[in-house]
């Protein structure tokens, strides 16, 4: 879904690109941009941390 490419010019870089499949994501995860945009009041979260990190 992501292409990585390596460019050896005077500095090496990295360059991230998405594949055709990639961009077929790019609509549904706009909806749920918007939907979370819309709603995020309306929604919580429990959040709990494992025992381990409980008394640190």
């Amino acid at each position: 879904m992501i292409v990585r490419r390596v460019t050896r010019s005077k500095a090496i870089s990295v360059e991230y690109s998405l594949t055709r499949l990639g961009k077929t994501i790019i609509a549904p995860l706009g909806g749920m941009c918007r939907w979370a945009k819309r709603y995020h009041r309306k929604v919580t979260a429990d959040v709990r941390l494992p025992e381990a990190y409980e008394g640190q």
